[in-house]
């Protein structure tokens, strides 16, 4: 799966690519350099990540953080919706018996 970007010269200023993907599902991830936001870039690299990912057959997953509005934003002018589930993780490593 391709990693879209908006660049000049060997400076990437949004990208949105696959964190993972199973047979099914595949998480984006986007990056927006600070000094670009509000321009579009962001939208622009997810909806084609997005469209890739539909095309090929996968659930295309958004995960954010529910306090990150301009991600939020960005998810929402592409077609994402919330859908209220939330995902908590943890690790325990066992010491010893």
């Amino acid at each position: 799966l391709s990693r879209y970007e908006v660049r000049r010269g060997d400076r990437a200023y949004a990208s949105a690519g696959v964190n993972w993907h199973s047979p099914r599902y595949a998480e984006l991830y986007v990056y927006v350099d600070p000094s670009v936001r509000g321009r579009g870039w962001g939208k622009s690299v997810v909806a084609s990540a997005t469209g890739e990912l539909l095309n090929a057959g996968l659930i295309p997953l958004y995960v954010v953080a529910e306090d990150n509005l301009a991600s939020i934003r960005t998810a929402e002018a592409v077609g994402y919706v919330d859908t209220g589930l939330r995902e908590y993780v943890c690790e325990a490593v066992r010491l010893g018996d």
